[in-house]
């Protein structure tokens, strides 16, 4: 699947996924309402979502795809093992993750569930002096939890099905997670004490939905995993290397979504849920464009750095930018850098922005750009052999001072003349 289809598929599922996420939170409002209630709810979904963007999203796909990739590609110069064989090795390896994983997870849930009145005091400290918000937290908490443990399986069978290059089935599972809450909502309002109970259970139905879903995707694709005893081997050890630079770098910004529940805990009755509506308006937009490239170019890129093409895996980086809000900048205080062979075409600004001096662009192809191909706002740079085509301005836009090293060149940009360096 080309890497503009696979962002097609992600991104336009996702949108789906945020529109339904949309009315989900809509008719949340207006059943939860902004009150005590609501927020004990919010902070019982925001705790296993915490953990599931960490570990499971975050820190395991980031680690588990590249290494299910290699496995499946063949690591460079390993050209002895057949298709089948390296896809067995790859199967074996997931297995080999999963059973570690649903070790982990089944310890890290029943612990919570043990534990869970000193967890909402640490996170919801402002709870304490109310006694009813403060149980009900703990008990919502605890209906939630064991979404923890079907997403991040979920997370695990995605990460099977992207490398496969089936993307579909994954980027529906969201959907899948806001039809049932919606469901919940609409037919468990009046069944519990509170709303709330009933959405708190769909939110862990919506996991064992998740989970089946992709059961069935993969066993579709001829994956069927098997559950072995967990084993410390050398490619989950090597998975666990992998883990924990992003565990770290995603965690201070991931814990730091909670210091403002822990203060808002403190303040009058509605806080809370107002942050997570408002929050929830700003996340609508996020996962179309970023989510998406990301989602479909780790396993493209992990699968060709695996084979060793080092210039298609700039290639793809580079197109993967172009399908973005913005491609490639060079800021004020970076010299010395060699720009050569990026593609950059159909961005909503320059291919390529130039801010300081010092630097060769040299072989850079782009078209179709909402501004120039390439601009330049900084003297002392060499420019040589680039290519701009069709842009919204012009094809190179480099202020004096520049050097045109020849072969230069563009057609059909929207400003005259498509090579100007004197702009």
């Amino acid at each position: 699947m080309s890497l503009i289809r696979a962002v097609s598929t992600v991104g336009g599922l996702t949108m789906v996924s945020r529109v339904l996420g949309f009315v989900r939170d809509i008719l949340m409002a207006a059943v939860l309402g902004a009150g005590w209630i609501a927020d004990c709810f919010v902070i019982a979904f925001k705790l296993p979502n915490l953990m599931r963007r960490l570990f499971a999203e975050g820190a395991f796909s980031a680690a588990f795809v590249p290494i299910f990739s290699e496995l499946l590609e063949g690591k460079e110069g390993d050209a002895a093992r057949t298709p089948l064989e390296r896809r067995a090795a790859a199967i074996a390896f997931a297995e080999e993750a999963l059973a570690m994983l649903v070790a982990a997870l089944v310890i890290v849930v029943s612990l919570c569930q043990i534990f869970m009145p000193w967890v909402i005091y640490v996170l919801g400290y402002g709870f304490v002096s109310d006694p009813k918000k403060y149980d009900l937290a703990v008990l919502l908490t605890r209906l939630t939890f064991p979404y923890l443990l079907f997403i991040s399986l979920v997370s695990l069978m995605g990460g099977v099905l992207n490398s496969l290059h089936r993307f579909a089935a994954v980027a529906f599972t969201p959907v899948l997670l806001n039809v049932t809450l919606i469901g919940a909502m609409l037919w468990l309002k009046d069944a519990f004490a509170t709303p709330a109970h009933g959405l708190a259970i769909g939110v862990s139905v919506s996991g064992a939905v998740q989970l089946l879903w992709l059961l069935f995707a993969c066993r579709r694709e001829g994956v069927s995993l098997s559950l072995r005893l967990p084993r410390l081997t050398g490619e989950v050890r090597r998975l666990f290397r992998l883990m924990l630079p992003v565990a770290l770098g995603a965690g201070a910004y991931q814990i730091s979504l909670f210091v403002d529940t822990f203060l808002a805990s403190f303040l009058k009755d509605g806080s809370i849920a107002f942050l997570y509506y408002a929050d929830r308006i700003n996340q609508l937009p996020l996962g179309v464009i970023g989510i998406a490239i990301g989602t479909a170019l780790l396993p493209k890129l992990s699968r060709i750095v695996a084979a060793g093409d080092d210039a298609s895996a700039l290639a793809s980086q580079n197109r993967a930018n172009g399908n973005g809000c913005g491609g490639i900048l060079v800021d004020s205080g970076s010299t010395g850098n060699v720009l050569s062979a990026n593609i950059t075409d159909a961005n909503i600004s320059p291919g390529i922005l130039v801010a300081e001096g010092g630097n060769t662009l040299e072989t850079n192809r782009g078209k179709d750009n909402s501004g120039d191909g390439i601009t330049v706002t900084a003297a002392g740079n060499t420019l040589r052999n680039n290519v701009e085509d069709t842009n919204g301005g012009h094809g190179i836009c480099a202020v004096a001072g520049n050097t045109d090293a020849g072969g230069n060149r563009g057609t059909g940009n929207a400003t005259p003349p498509d090579v100007d360096f004197d702009c």
